[in-house]
């Protein structure tokens, strides 16, 4: 089955080779057989994609730089993303070609500054899905009669004991439990990290359900 990233392949009317570069094997060179390309002939390659969208030049990008950056990201802990994250450099690679200066940067540069530039990206992203998983799930429908009861009781509880709490911890239950605000709200409004703003909250509810036996708040 074909996934999303072959998909944009043909759609944008590209050859797709299969997803498993070290797979893909050159001829053996013969006697007649010209010496590999050097630098100035990955630019005339480059060039020949981005003015005329000439597929040989883009298939012998491919089998040179492929194996390459599979070994990048493969090198920098991405190992099971590495094919995936290839392809989709060279997705750009045919997207962007008309942006390659020959005179500014070598194609190498050029082509691992998409590279460097995709892994940022994929870690920047992941980074925020991590965060988000943190986050209380939030539903869309109304709560009912018994879930409105339960949270006035908590919220008359936590009224009752909060005297017990510090400043700091005051300030933060305030803020997520009678002003309804999640916690990353209240990190960036009181400018404190998400940690610490959990923590706070952590160490009141304690506190709070010490006093009261252990009931949950």
């Amino acid at each position: 089955m074909q996934n999303a990233l072959e998909k944009r392949q043909i759609t944008a009317n590209l050859v797709y080779w299969p997803k498993r570069v070290n797979s893909i094997k050159q001829r053996p060179m013969s006697s007649t057989t010209k010496p590999k390309p050097n630098s100035d002939d990955w630019k005339v390659h480059l060039c020949a994609v981005s003015h005329n969208q000439d597929k040989d030049a883009f298939r012998a990008l491919y089998l040179h730089f492929a194996p390459k950056i599979k070994a990048f990201y493969a090198s920098h802990g991405l190992t099971n993303k590495s094919e995936e994250m290839t392809h989709e450099v060279f997705m750009k690679i045919w997207q962007k070609a008309k942006t390659y200066n020959p005179e500014k940067a070598a194609v190498a540069t050029w082509i691992f500054t998409i590279v460097r530039n995709l892994r940022i990206d994929y870690l920047r992203k992941k980074r925020i899905e991590e965060t988000s998983e943190e986050e209380p799930v939030l539903t869309s429908s109304e709560p009912g009669p018994d879930e409105e009861l339960q949270a006035d009781r908590s919220r008359s509880s936590l009224l009752s004991n909060i005297d017990l709490l510090d400043d700091e911890q005051r300030h933060v239950i305030q803020k997520v439990y009678f002003e309804d605000k999640s916690h990353s709200d209240v990190a960036k409004e009181l400018e404190m990290t998400l940690g610490t703003v959990k923590s706070r909250v952590r160490s009141a509810l304690k506190i709070m359900r010490s006093q009261m036996g252990g009931k949950e708040i």
